[in-house]
């Protein structure tokens, strides 16, 4: 399944100078806005606050904005493949809807979606406590063992950030240097954030 750019995350200015608006009423948004998720389609919607407040407890999920390196995280060689994941930057979380596990890997067309095996997923999870309460569709992990590997617990607008961002600067066969210059930009964004969102949510 390909999941495209959500173009909900984009700049606060769009090219006709008009403000970005609440895709639930229509307000017009500040540029910190948050989001909420259709957790069906997996779509991230702009969203004003008193809709962020109207929704809670409802079927859109608020995403808290979240971000926490996970420095003494395990995922030796031998549990890595057991997920066959085909590349090594991607996202896991756990979907609300379906109950089942999912990886997410960015691409050139968008994100690829792929389902985990439940024993490599409770694996995972049991070398790693800090995935057992992950809310499900709004909070993932993000995995990039392309070096010495990086790990991340955050919330699900970075994952899409990420595979906006490979989708609109891939170049050529491979993605080309201008992209994973900015994609490496990205993760040392993520490294040096202060931790944020303590995963408290709405």
């Amino acid at each position: 399944m390909t999941i495209g750019w959500v173009s909900r995350i984009r700049r606060f200015v769009a090219d006709d100078g008009r403000a970005e608006r609440c895709e639930l009423c229509g307000a017009a948004l500040d540029a910190a806005h948050r989001h909420v998720m259709e957790p069906h389609s997996r779509r991230i919607l702009c969203a004003c606050e008193a809709c962020i407040r109207a929704s809670a407890g409802g079927p859109l999920r608020v995403i808290v904005p979240a971000t926490l390196a996970l420095a003494d995280f395990t995922l030796p060689d031998d549990l890595w493949d057991s997920l066959q994941i085909p590349i090594d930057l991607a996202f896991l979380l756990e979907s609300g809807e379906e109950r089942r596990p999912l990886a997410i890997y960015p691409s050139p067309a968008g994100g690829i979606e792929s389902v985990l095996s439940e024993d490599a997923w409770s694996a995972l999870a049991a070398a790693n406590p800090i995935l057992f309460d992950m809310t499900p569709d709004v909070e993932a992990l993000l995995v990039d063992r392309r070096g010495a590997g990086r790990y991340f617990r955050v919330s699900i607008d970075r994952c899409y950030a990420l595979i906006g961002l490979v989708r609109a600067r891939w170049e050529g066969l491979s993605g080309g240097a201008r992209l994973w210059d900015e994609v490496e930009r990205f993760f040392a964004s993520l490294s040096e954030a202060p931790e944020q969102g303590l995963f408290v949510h709405g």
